[in-house]
């Protein structure tokens, strides 16, 4: 299972997952790492010491695929498993 990784700006992100809501959030993927996130696969959100699995609801959105480190970003909505 792949891990999400939130920034602390995605604290409500968080919280409403926890609430059982889904939530869109951003992640930076490097390489590969974009593969593993597909529709209907299942991903360990962490949030600081909070973890939590969920679900991809929607096919992954590219934001920007030309970041300064190599990485990209993609936008997923997830919901709690």
């Amino acid at each position: 299972m792949r891990p999400v990784n939130l920034t602390p700006d995605d604290s409500l992100a968080f919280r409403d997952l926890q609430a059982g809501n889904s939530a869109q959030v951003r992640v930076v993927v490097y390489g590969d790492d974009q593969r593993e996130l597909k529709k209907g696969n299942v991903v360990q959100v962490r949030f600081n010491d909070d973890e939590l699995n969920g679900k991809i609801v929607s096919e992954p959105l590219m934001i920007d695929d030309q970041r300064d480190d190599g990485g990209k970003v993609v936008s997923l909505v997830v919901e709690k498993v």
